[in-house]
């Protein structure tokens, strides 16, 4: 794989891949000219894809000649538009491949001499592994190194145990982040309270995939920023990666965030309001809760295309410190039921790929219905009937 950021790929950097004679590897292979429209270069071009996303992942470059397994020249892609260019191999790609390759990313890079080439870049899947061609033939392609072969038994065993085992993980990453912070093991002190914890974690991040730059985040004050306009101000890092925060209050901070090497966020926030204390149970503020989350959805979507990050992502909420708290409704009311539980870990809610975390209501609405229910009422205020987030 081309170890740049699909954005920052220009022409000089695709000269020097040339003039340097980069080999081709297990995630690299250079294509000197585009698929042709008959059936069996659409063939060929479903199985290099499948190879790649059955394997490590990697950049498909079309446009680069090779010599001898090493890149050689650039050779314009010319008379074609780019746009349609695109469509045509994403729409070769939606017929004859199962299951379909999500988090697929296309970069062009227009030429000075006119023309362009074209980067494909394939994840590591986690929902395959994929076959392509007829259902008479199929064929489960696998990338070996510079060369392409059919997957074996053991390799089809393997493959389709790799999501349920990254999913662990993941499930795994959350509870020993929700153990530390409910022992008050956190980076930043916390106000005391029922306090939120957000994890969004990357499955291509727990595969050692992503590509978290921690120098880079700390010294941009709006990357993954939410939170007040002062939030960005202070920030640092720390073994983990970059800790992003409001400020230093001696009875404890009001929140704090965390973004991980490996490309795992972390939100955590005190969520519970007490009016009147010792005269009527604290309220927990869904409003707060539901704002965070999707601020916090927001700001990683935003984010993810410098940190690499592909594929499916897991969103979990967890509630901690709850017990004795009620919910709020509206700004002045608040469910009657009283939490006995002192920890809610909602289920989790499974991305199939990180654009659709832009579907906030898609992703938000379940866990907060699920949060909502906790406390004994059929779903969240907070949302319409259409699923907009409504706050009152």
């Amino acid at each position: 794989m081309l170890p740049q950021t699909l954005a920052t790929i220009d022409e000089k950097f695709l000269k020097q891949v040339c003039e340097d004679q980069w080999p081709e590897s297990q995630t690299l292979e250079f294509k000197a000219v585009l698929p042709n429209k008959d059936e069996e270069s659409s063939q060929e071009f479903r199985k290099d894809v499948c190879a790649l996303a059955n394997a490590d992942g990697g950049d498909l470059v079309f446009g680069i000649s090779e010599k001898d397994g090493k890149a050689n020249s650039i050779v314009p892609i010319a008379s074609v538009q780019v746009d349609a260019t695109k469509r045509r191999l994403l729409q070769i790609l939606e017929s004859n491949v199962e299951p379909r390759i999500q988090g697929m990313q296309t970069h062009d890079c227009s030429l000075a001499s006119g023309g362009f080439v074209l980067v494909l870049r394939i994840p590591n899947s986690y929902a395959g592994p994929h076959r392509c061609g007829p259902k008479s033939a199929h064929r489960f392609p696998l990338r070996n190194g510079t060369s392409t072969s059919d997957m074996t038994y053991g390799n089809l065993q393997h493959a389709f145990g790799r999501e349920r085992e990254m999913l662990e993980k993941a499930a795994a990453f959350r509870t020993h982040r929700v153990e530390l912070i409910s022992s008050g093991q956190t980076p930043r002190r916390l106000a005391t309270g029922a306090t939120m914890a957000v994890h969004i974690v990357p499955l291509s991040g727990l595969a050692g995939r992503a590509n978290v730059n921690v120098a880079d985040i700390a010294k941009r004050n709006q990357a993954l920023a939410i939170g007040s306009d002062e939030y960005g101000s202070r920030r640092y890092t720390n073994l983990d990666g970059v800790v992003m925060h409001e400020g230093t209050d001696p009875d404890g901070e009001d929140f704090y965030t965390q973004i991980f090497r490996d490309g795992c966020f972390e939100i955590v926030k005190n969520v519970v309001h007490d009016s009147r204390p010792g005269k009527e149970p604290p309220w927990v503020i869904g409003k707060w809760v539901g704002q965070w989350l999707q601020d916090g959805l927001k700001a990683y979507c935003a984010e993810a295309p410098n940190m690499e990050i592909r594929g499916p992502v897991v969103v979990f909420l967890t509630l901690i410190g709850t017990m004795g708290t009620q919910i709020s409704l509206t700004e002045f009311t608040a469910a009657r039921n009283i939490i006995t539980e002192s920890v809610l870990k909602i289920p989790e809610v499974v991305v199939p790929d990180i654009a659709e975390l832009a579907n906030l209501a898609g992703t938000v609405q379940p866990i907060m219905d699920v949060l909502y229910q906790c406390y004994g009422q059929i779903k969240c205020t907070y949302f319409d009937g259409n699923g907009q987030w409504t706050p009152n």
